[in-house]
């Protein structure tokens, strides 16, 4: 007789530090000189479109093209053909995650350091969601970019000991922004918790 099995074997980047969602928006964004050109971009792309279960195929945000990025990362300025912000749907467990693999840089669980993130900007439920999204596509970027491990340890509540694995973070994130939920309080958890990841290499 015979079996046989499977499995999906995700391949990120190999940089050493994460970026903040200001240096991802400008990445995206038509104007300057960009550090990351538009095929590792989008190869960054399919990488959450796989590990994440809020963008991509079938999920609540779509994430099918740079322009789509785009109007996650800088809503009020979003291409005609973008539509990547619009409200999530819920329902959607998602598709969890893929382990890493490899080896931890280091031995350490984080980088220490008192980070200085996860701040609230008030306005409306709307503009609460979409910071949130624009700070958790970047953690997930910074995932793909190799910035920040599966299993890596971050600081998720600015006390300057990593408190949470990355994995565990982004599940939290998501199920909030993957239900209807307007309450200032989650949106603004759910923001700082990507936050967390993208000021993790902070100095």
């Amino acid at each position: 007789g015979a079996a046989s099995d499977s499995l999906a074997k995700l391949v990120t980047d190999n940089c050493d530090c994460t970026k903040s969602q200001g240096f991802w928006k400008h990445q995206f964004s038509l104007k300057g000189k960009h550090q990351i050109d538009d095929p590792t971009l989008r190869l960054y792309l399919g990488i959450v479109r796989f590990a994440s279960g809020l963008f991509g195929p079938g999920d609540p945000i779509p994430l099918d093209s740079l322009d789509d990025a785009r109007s996650i990362m800088n809503p009020q300025h979003s291409p005609s053909t973008g539509g990547g912000n619009r409200p999530p749907g819920s329902g959607n467990t998602g598709r969890g995650g893929s382990n890493r693999g490899g080896t931890r840089r280091g031995g350490s669980t984080g980088r220490g350091g008192q980070h200085q993130h996860g701040s609230t900007s008030g306005g409306t439920p709307q503009d609460r969601r979409a910071r949130a999204l624009a700070q958790t596509l970047a953690a997930w970027l910074n995932f793909a970019k190799g910035g920040i491990l599966w299993d890596e340890m971050v600081d998720t509540n600015r006390d300057g000991t990593p408190d949470m694995r990355c994995r565990e973070r982004s599940g939290q994130g998501e199920t909030i922004l993957k239900t209807p939920k307007d309450a200032a309080a989650d949106l603004d958890r759910a923001k700082n918790l990507a936050e967390a990841v993208n000021l993790h290499d902070k100095n």
